[in-house]
């Protein structure tokens, strides 16, 4: 599209320093992880301001980089209030919340968001990605901070009315993120581990010896009505 001297990217939590036909596409990452700086000359020729040239670079900033006593300062009453809040009590837990074998097996960590997403919407059937394998919250006290880490993101929850037909097509979408049960690499990494999600609420068996499209087994779902 003509006209466009610079894209700004986000939501993959990706660096990205490139160009495609020319434009300079720019994404710093995540969760101030770095900087992105894209410096642009323009010159101006017959009354109109045209783009002479361009340069784009990522700042990473290291163990040497000094915080800005400025913005300390003036973030201090907010953080303090920010910790104090993510340091309440929140409940004590009876079983680790152990995020390693989540897209493999049942765990608590995803009876927990299961529920309390079935809870919020009334959903016979829930459908969740997982917090990831590094999550780990031991049983026991706990607090709103360790249980923010579960799922930082501001995402909406919605119901809708699907078929079976359509419920099984889901499920084999979200088998992709497998590859055959014989190969040495459990996952597939051309499919995000986004893109995969677990079912509450049925019942059914992934088939990882057969290919991708047609793994799900015994899915049976128990009707409300």
């Amino acid at each position: 599209m003509p006209g466009i001297d610079l894209i700004l990217t986000g939501h993959t939590h990706q660096q990205l320093n490139l160009e495609e036909n020319g434009v300079p596409i720019l994404q710093a990452g995540a969760n101030g992880q770095a900087l992105g700086v894209g410096e642009f000359t323009f010159r101006k020729a017959w009354g109109k301001w045209r783009l002479a040239g361009h340069s784009t670079r990522i700042l990473q900033p290291g163990a040497d980089t000094a915080s800005d006593p400025g913005v300390l300062q003036s973030t201090a009453v907010l953080r303090a209030a920010t910790d104090q809040y993510l340091n309440t009590y929140a409940t004590n837990l009876t079983a680790d919340l152990d995020g390693r074998w989540s897209r493999m097996e049942d765990t608590p960590v995803m009876h927990l968001l299961h529920s309390v997403a079935r809870q919020a919407s009334g959903a016979q059937i829930t459908a969740l990605s997982t917090p990831g394998s590094r999550i780990f919250i031991a049983k026991g006290p706990t607090s709103v901070r360790q249980f923010y880490a579960l799922y930082p993101y501001d995402n909406h929850l919605a119901r809708i009315r699907v078929t079976g037909r359509q419920l099984r097509a889901y499920l084999e979408h979200s088998a992709r993120f497998f590859n055959l049960s014989h190969q040495p690499e459990l996952f597939n990494k051309a499919i995000p581990s986004w893109d995969f999600d677990t079912l509450d609420g049925c019942n059914y068996v992934l088939d990882l010896s057969r290919p991708a499209g047609t793994r799900v087994a015994n899915l049976k779902v128990q009707a409300s009505w």
